[in-house]
């Protein structure tokens, strides 16, 4: 059995194309979805509010949704981060009872596995812990940064997750492990990007001046960095290197694509 754990805030999109990458590879789907914020708001449930849209996905889809803060504090944006995530591996723990030798994928929604690279660990997974190393990018499924991969989602079986005491922040902050090359892609900040600027562990981050829409925009437009940061970007023509399901349906993810009409309109 492949089970794909991971946390959700709102990012539909992004849930669909993971949905669509990994179904065919996935047994089960473990979506934890919290009521506050990593910053402690009180938030909708976003995945609850619009299931509908993934009826076809629901049959291998486990919602829980987190509730209970006893043990977080909640006024701490990274105890709530670990606390809200940590909840989820348990849930997931409780309910699909995986043998030693089923995959356990741990990442974020927006951190994307690479359907192929998890059916080929999962043959031989030989009790490793995998690091997909995944391209990133921002504001746009096509802008790329062009630096190192990502390498915060992690793959492993059952047996060395209980090895690893069942600690999400043991496994996920790890730098060892056997690194896959284009392991996936990590979507970051394609919608509603001062929601979550507002809402994420980062608090150093959530300031106005970040926040200001008109900052937002031009970066959106013009590929820079939000925070500041000595980051490149790139615009990307070539969509190959994408899930193929954004290719497949253009009129879904079309509005995810940058085209370069665009800044030439800002």
């Amino acid at each position: 059995m492949i089970i794909d754990c991971f946390a959700f805030f709102n990012e539909l999109d992004v849930l669909e194309i993971r949905l669509r990458e990994l179904a065919p590879v996935v047994d089960c789907f473990v979506l934890s979805e919290a009521t506050r914020t990593f910053s402690g708001k009180e938030k909708p449930l976003y995945y609850d509010e619009n299931k509908e849209r993934f009826a076809e996905f629901a049959h291998k889809i486990h919602h829980v949704v987190i509730y209970d803060y006893e043990g977080i504090d909640v006024k701490d944006t990274w105890s709530m981060d670990w606390g809200q995530k940590q909840r989820g591996v348990d849930a997931m723990l409780r309910h699909c009872r995986p043998a030693d030798d089923d995959l356990i994928l741990l990442s974020d929604c927006d951190e994307i596995p690479r359907a192929i690279e998890v059916r080929l660990f999962a043959d031989n997974p030989n009790g490793r812990l995998a690091v997909p190393l995944m391209l990133i990018f921002y504001y746009w499924l096509n802008c790329r940064q062009m630096g190192p991969f990502e390498r915060c989602a992690k793959w492993l079986t059952r047996g060395l997750l209980r090895r690893l005491g069942d600690d999400l922040r043991k496994v996920r902050t790890s730098r060892a492990g056997w690194e896959i090359v284009l392991g996936g892609w990590h979507f970051s900040y394609l919608t509603d990007v001062a929601t979550k600027i507002q809402s994420w562990a980062h608090s150093e981050y959530n300031t106005p001046a970040i926040r200001d829409p008109a900052h937002i925009e031009r970066c959106r437009q013009e590929g820079l960095d939000l925070f500041g940061r000595d980051f490149r970007y790139e615009f990307l023509d070539d969509l190959s290197y994408l899930p193929e399901c954004i290719g497949q349906y253009p009129e879904r993810f079309g509005h995810l694509i940058h085209h370069e009409s665009e800044s030439n309109e800002t």
